[in-house]
């Protein structure tokens, strides 16, 4: 029996597969979707949604996977920062390259999780993971990832080659150890101590 961390995106789609007995990750990845600028931004994503289920189903079956822990998804702007826009220096999720379409794109992908296998899911906000993994909410990503190569080394290997796609691991796993503190959590450890 093993929990899967994720952390939800079209382009790159983080997971990491931690062993309920030994807490001990036993898989990492990157799953990789690429841009169709041929087809129709609707059926594009559809696609790629495909593909993100497919390998999400896969690592499902094959790992016993009982509980998903997931990042929640964070707009920017929203209630995480009281409704402030940006302040100068800081990006805006519509100049990361987001806006409507990526909206749309991400619900199919969420669709997509909570559908798969029945395995039931947790969801933890950003700032949750944060203060789980580094005991503030505050933490950045580097400290976030520091944290979790020195509680979680078997994670090591796994890291995707490109640097950049590192972070969909972190969140992955940061996912995992901010949903100890909840009932789904603790029934699935129950679950595998019996």
């Amino acid at each position: 029996m093993n929990i899967l961390g994720t952390d939800p995106g079209i382009r790159s789609f983080g997971f990491t597969v931690m062993d309920v007995g030994t807490q001990e990750v036993i898989d990492a990845g990157t799953i990789r979707t690429e841009n169709d600028s041929k087809a129709t931004k609707t059926l594009d994503g559809i696609r790629r949604v495909r593909e993100i289920g497919r390998e999400l189903a896969d690592i499902i079956a094959g790992y016993d996977i009982a509980l998903i822990c997931t990042e929640a998804l964070s707009w920017g702007g929203g209630k995480e920062r009281g409704g402030k826009k940006p302040t100068p220096g800081e990006t805006s999720y519509e100049q990361r390259g987001g806006g409507p379409v990526t909206m749309v794109q991400m619900g199919m992908v969420w669709g997509m999780l909570v559908t798969i296998k029945d395995v039931p899911v947790v969801t933890r906000t950003p700032q949750q993971i944060k203060k789980a993994v580094c005991g503030a909410a505050g933490a950045t990503k580097t400290q976030v990832a520091e944290a979790l190569a020195v509680q979680f080394p078997t994670v090591l290997p796994f890291l995707p080659r490109a640097r950049l796609q590192h972070e969909h691991v972190w969140d992955s796993l940061g996912a995992i150890v901010a949903s100890r503190d909840t009932e789904l959590y603790r029934a699935v450890m129950a679950m595998h101590n019996n």
